[in-house]
């Protein structure tokens, strides 16, 4: 079996720090509820995958989760080890798969030729809300789990799944629609630069092998 190699440029890495640094602000950037702050995280998350691919998009998001782990205080509430003993540390596990899986997602809708339709918008809001559940699926299991069998407190699944579900549902699928826009709007500019810059290097080699 071929092992496909990811190739990160100096821009993509620019872009990761960027996505990095946006994941960090948007966490502080909250309003409070009972058990979980709403913060801009996901949706930040989510445009991470959507604009740089699965993989790139998922490795920013783990950068952010290994920097709060060791001891950076770039979590909500701090960082450390012991944080993944929070209730909502789930999120942030979520915030990883979220972003692997819309870019993902993506990637298979430009293979099927979905994205130069029409309904191109369609597709892509509609992946990036399967990836806002898969976010919140991890985020409210990992919760039930921590506050029941770790905190020791009783909660319920239902509880678990409104304080930590459809309480956010109206604003994060507001931003499932502002994540999709700027995608559509910044995508082809993108790859614009990106399919330049790959014509360049080929002219380059091009001009390497006549001398």
């Amino acid at each position: 079996m071929e092992i496909k190699k990811i190739k990160i440029s100096t821009k993509d890495i620019a872009l990761m720090a960027l996505f990095v640094a946006l994941i960090i602000a948007g966490g502080f950037i909250k309003i409070p509820t009972p058990i979980v702050p709403v913060t801009l995280q996901v949706e930040v998350a989510l445009l991470a995958g959507l604009l740089l691919g699965g993989v790139k998009g998922g490795i920013c998001m783990l950068i952010y989760l290994v920097m709060g782990v060791i001891g950076i205080p770039v979590f909500t509430a701090g960082g450390g080890f012991s944080y993944v003993l929070y209730p909502t540390f789930g999120y942030i596990i979520g915030f990883v798969v979220g972003a692997f899986a819309v870019g993902a997602s993506v990637n298979c809708l430009k293979k099927n030729n979905k994205l130069n339709g029409k309904l191109k918008y369609l597709w892509i809001l509609l992946v990036t809300i399967g990836a806002l559940l898969i976010v919140y699926a991890i985020g409210v299991v990992y919760m039930f789990l921590i506050k029941n069998f770790y905190l020791q407190t009783t909660m319920t699944f239902a509880s678990a799944l409104y304080y930590g579900f459809v309480l956010f549902l109206p604003f994060d699928l507001c931003g499932c629609v502002v994540a999709s826009l700027v995608y559509i709007k910044l995508a082809p500019i993108l790859n614009k630069e990106k399919q330049g810059k790959e014509k360049e290097q080929i002219l380059n080699s091009e001009d390497s092998s006549q001398q």
